[in-house]
């Protein structure tokens, strides 16, 4: 178990991460970054899963965490993961392949949101 201070950053978008969190305790704010202006994605709390993207398809984190209260969280290894859930099973294929497609429909959501940060800043001006 590992313990967050409220206002901690936990994890951080962008960064190599090979470690994945459940909140067993305490609140957390999931945000990206989109245009240089921070955007809330969710809000997490017991039971709330954060950092799987990054073990599982071993890129760099897709969003930052910050603890909102104190939390309290189980800290899950890319080693542990891989060890309960191997790629080469059925469950660590699927896995795997359900985290590819959660990713590039992330990014496609992620060009979606500028696109419509850009054409709304060309409207403003019109």
């Amino acid at each position: 178990m590992r313990r967050f201070p409220a206002g901690s950053r936990i994890v951080t978008e962008g960064e190599a991460g090979d470690t994945a969190y459940m909140i067993s305790r305490g609140r957390a704010v999931v945000s990206k970054m989109v245009d240089g202006q921070k955007q809330v994605v969710r809000e997490l709390g017991p039971g709330g899963v954060f950092g799987e993207l990054a073990v599982v398809s071993r890129r760099p984190r897709t969003a930052t965490v910050e603890a909102l209260d104190d939390v309290l969280a189980t800290e899950v290894s890319a080693r542990d993961l891989a060890e309960a859930v191997p790629e080469e099973t059925l469950a660590g294929a699927f896995l795997h392949s359900l985290v590819d497609r959660f990713r590039q429909l992330e990014e496609r959501l992620t060009q979606l949101e500028r696109k419509s940060s850009w054409m709304n800043a060309i409207v403003e001006d019109v």
